[in-house]
């Protein structure tokens, strides 16, 4: 009988000999294999998704192996723990975007007068303004008009300045039912609801709690602010890619200004964004299919672009860039377009008609008439001019307000810091963590093209119309100026929606053949907060000055 000893050994020596007999079968090379030498398959082993590291650390790039990423189940918007855009957005915004609420005085920035008298009498549920005499009115207590108006001096004048006490002055004053009233007129008087819901309601609660007009005026801009801060935290959250570019954009100092005050840009702003998101998502993300509550969604969005701003309806041609097998037939994909374009054009015709009805034939929502249309249409080198013409002479004003000139356009930025900023945003193309560029490079380059023609078309019929607009209806019929070669009117802050698609569609076109690794984007992401909070102090302390030093 073997010892123990000995057994151990007689196993070792058969194990050996199996796996030499193993190693003999395998089949050699092409040209080393001949016929006597058979080859044995070996059994296949079980398919093991590939982690990121494994993935990125050593291999060249091949959608096979992007696939990989997707399909391990790695939810794309916890892209990094230690920085989390959409979080860090939020702190941000709402700290920045409350000092801005308290600091900037009553009615410095532009048409706030007119944005709190609509959201003001919306709060009072006064939802359809009355027409006498063919024009359209409002009933205002006489409190409320004089508080409007006591600030009037500080409008584009930066030689006035106010102080502390003035302002808190008027949180003695309060409005009453028992107050006398007002007729008047405002731009704004016949306004869409649509505009107004969270200022009007950050008001209806001061109304409810007794407040003074003071803090009625900061109630409607810090819920205006609220819902800023929760829609572009959900648009960085949606979006599959470019969460440090959203996360620029979003505290852009002019669009965080805006966001802390009564305008309805921060409507605007927020659905163009929510959009575009949307549209990200269903195009890079591979988890996303178009569903009926993709549909919803994608309608609900477009029927509010072009209520907001009918120049930003163009916009809904991104619903063509999604990738055809996302829609379940290559067909569906134009259908659906059709589908949510016609739709929205629908409610659009049947809300102009009511409107017209209720009014009387006042309203005319500043749309061109038939024959402004013509004329574009038989003269487009004209409109196209004007283009030309407008950009050469305020370009320089556009590139500034769209960073920030603050109050009513009297609070300059320093130049160094416009230019960091731009700065920021043209690194940020480029700033795309695994996940993101998994993403971008799982997607096909004809879509990637796509999207970026898409985008190309969406933003010159952008640029037409709103010209148009400001041509034809403000600068020849409002302002009287036959043969003007400009359009008045304009100004950089209404390029900051179509910023997101215009950025996001040319950094997948980059990012696409174009990595920097991540070392780029760990060094980056920590440099976008820093310029963040240097652009909002330098912001806070520019309105400070303007306002309160003498």
């Amino acid at each position: 009988m073997n010892t123990p000893q000995e057994q151990r050994r007689i196993e070792r020596e058969r194990r050996r000999r199996m796996q030499k007999k193993q190693t003999q079968s395998q089949p050699l090379p092409q040209e080393q294999n001949t016929e006597r030498y058979s080859y044995q398959p070996t059994e296949e082993k079980p398919f093991r998704p590939r982690t990121q590291d494994e993935l990125f650390q050593s291999e060249p790039y091949s959608p096979e192996t992007d696939q990989t990423v997707i399909d391990s189940g790695k939810n794309f918007s916890d892209e990094s723990k230690a920085f989390p855009a959409h979080k860090w957005f939020v702190v941000l915004a709402l700290v920045f975007g409350v000092i801005f609420v308290f600091l900037t005085p009553p009615f410095q920035v532009p048409d706030e007068m007119t944005h709190f008298l609509k959201s003001y009498s919306l709060s009072e549920f006064r939802l359809v303004p009355r027409v006498e005499d063919g024009v359209v009115i409002d009933e205002m207590d006489s409190e409320v008009m004089a508080f409007v108006s006591a600030f009037g001096y500080l409008n584009s004048h930066p030689e006035n300045k106010t102080s502390i006490g003035d302002i808190v002055t008027w949180n003695d004053v309060y409005s009453s039912t028992f107050n006398a009233k007002e007729q008047t007129t405002y731009v704004t008087v016949n306004a869409y609801i649509v505009y107004y819901i969270p200022q009007a309601f950050g008001m209806a609660i001061a109304h409810l709690f007794g407040m003074s007009v003071l803090w009625t005026l900061f109630m409607g801009r810090l819920f205006n602010l609220f819902f800023y801060v929760v829609i572009l935290y959900l648009a960085i959250k949606t979006t599959p890619i470019c969460k440090n570019l959203f996360f620029l954009l979003a505290l852009l100092p002019m669009a965080l200004f805006q966001a802390a005050s009564l305008s309805y840009d921060v409507m605007v702003i927020s659905v163009c964004a929510l959009f575009v998101a949307e549209v990200l998502n269903l195009s890079y993300n591979s988890q996303a299919q178009f569903s009926t509550q993709s549909f919803v969604k994608i309608l609900i969005l477009s029927i509010m672009l072009i209520f907001v701003k009918t120049v930003y309806f163009p916009l809904v041609l991104l619903v063509l860039s999604i990738p055809a097998e996302k829609f379940g037939v290559k067909k569906d994909r134009f259908r659906v377009f059709l589908q949510i374009a016609i739709a929205t054009l629908a409610v659009y015709v049947i809300i102009t008609i009511f409107r017209k009805i209720v009014y009387a034939g006042v309203v005319t929502d500043n749309t061109m008439t038939s024959d402004q249309i013509i004329n574009v249409i038989t003269n487009p080198i004209r409109l196209l001019s004007v283009v030309q013409n407008t950009f050469q002479a305020f370009g320089s004003n556009f590139g500034e307000e769209f960073i920030g000139r603050l109050g009513w356009l009297d609070v300059v930025l320093p130049g160094w810091l416009i230019g960091l900023y731009y700065i920021g945003l043209i690194g940020a193309l480029f700033e795309m963590n695994r996940t993101e560029t998994g993403f971008i490079r799982n997607h096909r380059f004809s879509d990637t093209i796509r999207f970026f023609v898409l985008t190309a078309i969406a933003l010159t019929g952008f640029v037409l119309l709103l010209f148009a607009v400001f041509y034809y209806i403000l600068t020849l019929v409002t302002l009287g100026q036959e043969g003007a070669t400009i359009a008045n009117g304009i100004q950089g802050r209404y390029f900051i929606p179509v910023a997101y698609p215009a950025f996001a569609a040319l950094a997948a076109l980059l990012n696409y053949k174009i990595t920097f690794g991540d070392k780029f984007y760990q060094i980056t992401k920590i440099s976008n907060v820093v310029l963040v909070v240097i652009a909002q102090i330098v912001s806070i302390a520019s309105l400070a000055t303007r306002y309160y030093v003498s």
